[in-house]
């Protein structure tokens, strides 16, 4: 058996959806599954159900909610020993099913792992981050939003949610895949425009990408922001990470295997180049500045990428990729 609540509420046995369709057994359901190995007073389990509008019988009403779901939850066992999974409590009922059969709890455990990974391990703090995005398939327990029973749950789901995003947007820029990681920050700092976190890894993949006016120009919207809605400055990170963007600081570029940072695009293939790649190395090392220019589409950003790549090594301080000119005339640095 294995129960969703990220989206619809429901129970799945051997790859079918078991529906509990009637509305005062999902919301009892739901409420168990908040409160999972935890007794519900039947108090409590009445006021979320009824409210101020109880049944003339309350005990026996509830009671045959909870026959009804137990049926679902145990439907080979006789009516008399299906206890197992809704246990009777002294003063209520609880929820007694291993975590790891909700998807709630995988998704929360794959996430602890993916941030757990990601300063020794960016590879498999991305994968392990898909698989916990995988199981999202919807707001947790969403039919139930404004009820108070399931805030907390929903709550702690959507900040965790949250956290997953910026751990995998912080593996991809570990692993620079900085464009991409781009095209997921924009919409997310729209949507939570006071979360300076998101902020910030916008404005550092911008950097990495060779966009350092927009990365500036991001802060600056993150700054309107804040002072205009909430009368607040940005912290003392955000407002860092602007000077550092300012100063070209190399510790903001991601080191390469051998230490050296760099913002480089992913490296291609190069076809009966040699003689090219060797007298650009040649000029790199006799002079300060080197031009390489030619007819469009002759593949000079390739050679010049691929070279930088190869000498990054000699150059401890880094080396930085930037895109200048407009949309229509932009040239590699």
């Amino acid at each position: 058996m294995q129960i969703s609540v990220l989206g619809e509420l429901a129970v799945h046995r051997n790859q079918r959806v078991v529906q509990i369709s009637a509305p005062k057994q999902r919301m009892l359901f739901a409420l168990l599954v908040a409160n999972l190995r935890q007794p519900v007073s039947l108090d409590r389990t009445l006021e979320t159900l009824y409210g101020d509008r109880l049944p003339g019988n309350p005990a026996r009403a509830l009671r045959f909610h909870v026959s009804k779901l137990r049926s679902v939850l145990e439907p080979t066992k006789p009516a008399t020993q299906r206890t197992g999974v809704i246990r009777t409590t002294p003063n209520g009922y609880e929820l007694d099913v291993d975590p790891s059969t909700i998807d709630a709890h995988r998704f929360a455990t794959l996430a602890t792992r993916a941030a757990d990974l990601l300063n020794h391990d960016p590879a498999g703090a991305a994968t392990t981050a898909a698989s916990a995005q995988r199981l999202w398939t919807g707001e947790p327990l969403s039919e139930f939003e404004y009820e108070d029973f399931a805030r907390p749950l929903r709550t702690e789901l959507l900040e965790r949610k949250l956290c997953l995003d910026e751990t995998a947007i912080e593996a991809m820029l570990a692993l620079g895949d900085n464009e991409a990681a781009i095209g997921l920050l924009s919409p997310l700092t729209v949507r939570h425009p006071y979360r300076e976190g998101l902020w910030s890894l916008l404005m550092t993949a911008l950097y990495r990408a060779g966009r350092q006016v927009e990365a500036l120009a991001a802060y600056r919207n993150a700054r309107e922001r804040l002072v205009e809605d909430l009368g607040i400055d940005p912290g003392p990170e955000l407002a860092h990470l602007e000077h550092q963007i300012l100063t070209q600081a190399p510790e903001l570029l991601p080191a390469t295997t051998g230490g050296i940072p760099h913002n480089l695009p992913p490296p291609v293939a190069l076809v009966a180049r040699d003689t090219e790649r060797a007298a650009l190395e040649k000029l790199i090392h006799d002079h300060r500045l080197v031009h390489v220019s030619g007819l469009p589409g002759v593949g000079k950003s390739a050679l010049a990428i691929e070279v930088a790549r190869e000498l990054a090594e000699t150059f401890p301080d880094g080396v930085l990729y930037v895109k200048v000119g407009t949309e229509r005339t932009s040239r590699e640095i």
